[in-house]
Order: structure tokens, then sequence, then C-alpha cells
């Protein structure tokens, strides 16, 4: 009996915890096929020179193929997540189509993103592990000791 309760107990703790996420999430909508990367532009550094990340800034690429990927994983949110994803000054940009629109994006070293077009903004952030060699600081919850 007290291991049921004990059960019960941890599985509403759980729903709970999950509740408290203020970030509201949509479901990424974007199939495989929808999204196509037309443009992929080097990375840009906008930290401190000299700084460890100016280098490895320096040396991180993504093919369209990878920046497909890396939307493929992505979750959309309504508002900007980047409380849990680490902000690091270095991005890549380019462009590409989904959902009949054309839009530009940015994909941010510490795995959030943008797409904006002339009317709309759309926040990413990608938590899933096969991101981890798309970007330069995988998500792990800000806690790097995960």
């Amino acid at each position: 009996m007290k291991v049921l309760t004990k059960a019960i107990a941890i599985a509403a703790a759980s729903v709970l915890l999950s509740s408290c996420d203020t970030s509201t999430r949509v479901a990424n909508t974007t199939s495989e096929a929808a999204v196509r990367v037309t443009q992929v532009s080097p990375a840009s550094y906008q930290g401190s020179s000299g700084d460890v990340l100016e280098s490895a800034c320096g040396k991180w690429r993504l093919s369209a193929q990878q920046v497909e990927r890396f939307f493929q994983l992505s979750e959309r949110s309504d508002e900007s997540s980047y409380d849990a994803f680490y902000q690091i000054p270095c991005s890549i940009s380019g462009k590409l189509d989904a959902d009949g629109k054309s839009w530009n994006f940015v994909i941010a070293g510490g795995a959030t993103a943008t797409w904006t077009n002339e009317n709309e903004i759309r926040h990413w952030g990608c938590a899933e592990k096969a991101c981890g060699p798309l970007v330069l600081m995988p998500y792990d919850g800000m806690n790097p000791d995960q």
C-alpha cells in the first residue's frame, strides 16, 4: 500500500511540476518536407574580442540540410523561451521557405532560433539531444552538470 501511495504522490507531483512551465509551446506543425533552406550564411560573432567563444564561433558551420534538421527537431514557442537556453553571442542566419512563406532565420549557438518575415516572428528552441552536434552549447536545462 505504501508503494502505491508513493507512486501516486510522485505522479501527482510530476503533473504539477510540468504545469509550472510558463512558456507557451506550440506543436511543431512544420513537416519535414515543408522546410526548404535556400541560403545559409557563415556564423557571425557578436561577443567580446578574444573570448574563447570567438574561435568556436568561427569554426561553426551548418549546411542547408543541418538547418532543416535543426528545425525538424525544434519546438516552436509562442514567445521567446530563451531563459531555458544558453545565450551565446554567435549565430547562423539565412533564408528558408515554409508554410507557403519566405522567412529569414537566425539560429543562435545556444539552440534557440527565430523565423521572421514582414508580418510574423516565430520562436524556436531545440532541447533534443540530436540538436547537440548542430549548436555550440546544447540544451541542458541550464544545468551543466546534467
